[in-house]
């Protein structure tokens, strides 16, 4: 059975088209290709998304309950300063304080050996007066 004329005419047409699709075909295969590339990357990421999901409203908890705590935090901040910056304050009165005992340390330290070299004579003078005890309790007779 003979072609219609009209189908014969298209050919060249329909050989042109063909031509060109497959001259197209490799660079839509690389497309698909990376395009599947990217799926599966996405897909194999998937899994990791949805754990880090679930732990959103998990984090999300947690911010009200840190947020009620930042102004105790600050208020211990506050406090922490207020007293450092009292402590500053009587740290000369502090150093005046251990300078004096330090000069009063040294001035005793001084007098330390004349109260030595007394201690003799102190000892002398006690053995002296012990030995003249008895003697003043002799002049008092017994009642």
């Amino acid at each position: 059975m003979d072609r219609p004329p009209y189908f014969l005419a298209h050919i060249p047409t329909y050989s042109a088209h063909i031509s060109t699709y497959s001259a197209h075909l490799p660079t839509h295969s690389a497309y698909v290709s990376t395009y599947s590339a990217h799926v599966s990357t996405y897909s194999a990421h998937v899994p990791t998304y949805s754990v880090h999901s679930a732990h959103v409203p998990t984090y999300s908890a947690h911010v009200p309950t840190y947020s009620a705590h930042v102004p105790t935090h600050s208020a211990h901040v506050s406090t922490y300063s207020a007293h450092v910056s009292t402590y500053s304050a009587h740290v000369p009165t502090h150093s005046a304080y251990v300078s004096t005992y330090s000069s009063h340390v040294s001035t005793y330290s001084a007098h330390v050996p004349t109260y030595s070299a007394h201690i003799p004579t102190y000892s002398t003078h006690v053995l002296t007066y012990s030995a003249h005890v008895p003697t003043y309790f002799a002049h008092f007779p017994d009642h």
